[in-house]
């Protein structure tokens, strides 16, 4: 199909969490997304993060203009979701509420 094969699995976590449902992704063999999206998965959960902060965040990623190809722009993305959730909610929370 074509596209980035992390982003797709990014949605469908967002999709199966707003319908209440569980999520099964074929990642086809790729060894590698699928270490990739049960880390990003557990980043979210663990610091409980919401459908809504991951839909902000993808809204706010812009990849570099030389990123090549699907997979490269797809890494990108995830060194952009992992780095802004690293930190706990607490942390997130005092950011917001410091001048």
């Amino acid at each position: 199909f074509g596209g980035d094969a992390y982003l797709k699995g990014i949605i469908q976590m967002m999709a199966a969490a707003e319908a209440g449902r569980g999520l099964v992704y074929l990642s086809f063999g790729d060894h590698k997304l699928t270490l990739q999206l049960e880390e990003t998965f557990r980043l979210f959960v663990a610091s409980s993060r919401t459908v809504g902060e991951v839909w902000k965040a993808l809204e706010e990623f812009r990849p570099h203009p030389e990123a090549k190809g699907p997979s490269g722009a797809g890494q990108e993305l995830r060194r952009f979701l992992l780095s802004r959730f690293r930190g706990s909610r607490d942390d997130r929370d005092h950011r917001a509420s410091t001048p």
